[in-house]
């Protein structure tokens, strides 16, 4: 009897449990979009919001990437299969949108995302039918690897975003001016940080569909700003790293060195658009209006410097003086002197400068005398002069060599005692330098900004790899020292 009872609880437990049935196929397929109040090509949409309505119950899923271009804030709101998008502050008029739902939308039990879809829509009459299609490459030329984002800002602020691998395109344009900033954003938040590692810029004004390439900007995370002062009606241009002007104002060139570079433009009575690009040839618009110049800035911001060059032909050195701002007065009579007695030096203009025919000097020095030299230095009158060591006439020599490395982004460096250094790039180095004692670095460029680029505790950075050449260089007058052979230890 007891077995009997005890036979029936097993079978009623049994007859009561609910199980899920097994076996059947997993659904590994995502939601289907059936229905939505918003049409490709939709033109005057007019609706607070859009409505998806899909196959199964859906979510929104975490990817970060944006559902519109332009940059819209939104909200999202699933209810079931349907799923409503509404902007925050409304429709903009008579703007081109594209909504972007390329893994947005998931279904809520198994977290498979819905299909790539991309819609084109209007809140005007018509839609912006231009579009731009990006790729970046590196400096050998590779196209970039890895997932990139592309933003695109208008000349009213307005911006459109789009990210990929490869070719990165952005339609619904109109014919406006853009900046173009291509990235790695590492972390999604549609924003150029330093983590991000290299930028690629450009700029340019769009009349019809390009396709453009785009390089790296040489310097990491340091983006070139503009300065304008104003004198009377005299605009004053600086910029905070070297720039290259167009041709309308090369000749306004005032200075120019590897920190910056400063022109003048001379009438100025009214707004002025000029364009200029930097070492790798990104172009930049920039426009200077009046009621927005910066006065609170001088002018004599970029030292002046001055470079030296000899050259020994028969018994004459031609000595070439250059410097980095541009002269604006000539000077009429040009002296030297080695035994206190003043002499007429023989001189001619050049690009940048001046070249004088002195004689050999042995030993001893020369002093040479400028008796007006102005320089485009608010106009203000000044004489120069210079003393010259006899080592500072001899010959230049001749330093070659090459790096025993596989390493690639290598720089070498020669050092001065005055620590002025000449870079060259790749594997293979040559230089012509003054006699005297010089030391060879090598480093790896890592972030491909061109200087070396030390350790930072703060930003968590470590230090590019540097190797110094344990042997010293000493180039004596008519030397030529060849093959050096170097191998970089890291």
């Amino acid at each position: 009897m007891r077995y009997l009872i005890l036979a029936v609880f097993v079978f009623l437990s049994a007859c009561a449990s609910v199980q899920s049935p097994q076996g059947g196929p997993k659904d590994s397929e995502g939601p289907i979009l059936l229905e939505s109040n918003l049409k490709n090509g939709s033109i005057q949409f007019r609706e607070k919001s859009i409505i998806l309505e899909y196959s199964e119950n859906v979510a929104e899923n975490e990817a970060k990437q944006p559902f519109l271009s332009p940059l819209t804030s939104v909200t999202v709101v699933p209810a079931g299969r349907r799923l409503k998008i509404t902007p925050d502050s409304g429709w903009k008029e008579n703007q081109t949108y594209e909504l972007r739902l390329n893994k947005k939308i998931k279904d809520e039990h198994e977290g498979n995302t819905a299909s790539d879809t991309s819609l084109v829509f209007s809140t005007g009459k018509s839609i912006e039918t231009g579009f731009l299609e990006i790729s970046a490459e590196d400096l050998s030329g590779k196209n970039l690897t890895g997932k990139s984002t592309l933003l695109l800002t208008a000349s009213d602020k307005t911006q459109y975003c789009s990210s990929g691998e490869g070719k990165i395109r952005i339609g619904g344009l109109s014919k406006d001016s853009y900046r173009i900033l291509v990235f790695q954003d590492k972390n999604e938040n549609l924003k150029y940080e330093e983590e991000d590692g290299r930028i690629f810029t450009d700029s340019l004004i769009l009349d019809s569909n390009l396709r453009l390439k785009c390089r790296p900007l040489p310097q990491m995370y340091k983006p070139l700003r503009i300065f304008h002062l104003r004198k009377k009606d005299t605009l004053v241009v600086e910029s905070n790293r070297l720039m290259f002007p167009d041709s309308a104002l090369l000749k306004n060139c005032v200075g120019r060195n590897e920190e910056g570079t400063l022109f003048c433009l001379y009438p100025f009575r009214q707004n002025n658009i000029f364009k200029h690009a930097d070492s790798l040839g990104n172009r930049t618009f920039d426009t200077c209006n009046l009621s927005g110049i910066d006065s609170s800035r001088s002018l004599p911001v970029i030292q002046l410097k001055r470079k030296l060059r000899t050259e020994r032909k028969a018994k004459e050195v031609h000595v070439s003086l250059n410097w980095n701002w541009k002269i604006f007065q000539f000077p009429n009579l040009v002296e030297y002197s080695s035994d206190s007695i003043w002499k007429k030096a023989s001189w001619e203009k050049s690009e940048s400068g001046l070249t004088l025919k002195l004689p050999v000097l042995k030993a001893g020095k020369i002093r040479l005398r400028f008796d007006t030299l102005v320089f485009y230095n608010n106009q203000s009158f000044r004489k120069d002069s210079l003393m010259l060591q006899a080592n500072d006439l001899e010959l230049p020599g001749k330093i070659s060599g090459s790096l025993d490395s596989d390493e690639n982004n290598l720089v070498t460096e020669l050092i001065s005692n005055t620590k002025q250094a000449e870079k060259s790039k790749g594997k293979h180095f040559q230089w012509m330098a003054s006699p005297g004692q010089y030391k060879i670095q090598v480093y790896r460029d890592i972030n491909g900004d061109g200087v070396y680029t030390g350790g930072n505790k703060v930003l968590n950075r470590k230090a590019e790899p540097l190797y110094v050449y344990p042997e010293k260089i000493e180039l004596k007058p008519g030397w030529d020292l060849e093959n050096i052979r170097i191998k970089p230890i890291f």
